[in-house]
Formats: C-alpha cells, structure tokens, sequence
C-alpha cells in the first residue's frame, strides 16, 4: 500500500495530496513529522491536515511543535498544507499557499 494511492486511514485517495489525520495529543507533533516523512520519500509535497469531527481541544504544548514542523517543511522541503473543514483559517493547518 502506497501513500500516493491511499490516505491515512487507508481509503483511496483519489487527490495528489496526503491526508494526515491528527488526533490531539502529546504524541500528535511526532506522527506529523512522521507521515510527511513517509510523504516526502513518496515524492509528495502535497498534505492535507485533518482533525477528527469532535477533537479534544488543541493546548500549546500541542500546537506550537505542530506549527513549527509545518513552518519547516513548508520553508526547507517545498511541502503544502491544503485547510480541510476541520482546520479554521486562522490555524497553522489551515493557512495555505495555494
């Protein structure tokens, strides 16, 4: 199985971008890094960030490595993050270069 064929939660995909779904906890930076790693070595640039439909509520100690990772790999490696419905357009998610 293929990140260009599938999305996070294994359903095709049928867009050029990643779906990355994040659920709100300490360990929600890491998984980030992790699937654009798995992203970048398939050649994407695209994400999409997704939250589940009742996230728990996003503290700093969350946010501010999360936004961080996206200020880099949109700086350094020429990534993407595309907003869904479940990223504001005031969030680091949900701000987009396109």
């Amino acid at each position: 199985m293929t990140l260009d064929a599938f999305s996070a939660s294994g359903q095709k995909n049928s867009r050029d971008h990643i779906n990355i779904l994040l659920k709100p906890n300490k360990g929600m930076a890491s998984y980030f890094i992790r699937r654009v790693e798995e992203g970048l070595s398939e050649e994407h640039r695209v994400f999409k960030i997704k939250f589940p439909d009742k996230a728990a509520p996003l503290f700093p100690n969350y946010c501010v490595p999360l936004a961080g990772a996206i200020d880099y790999y949109r700086a350094s490696r020429n990534c993407v993050f595309l907003p869904s419905r479940s990223t504001s357009g005031n969030s680091p998610a949900g701000k987009s270069d396109c």
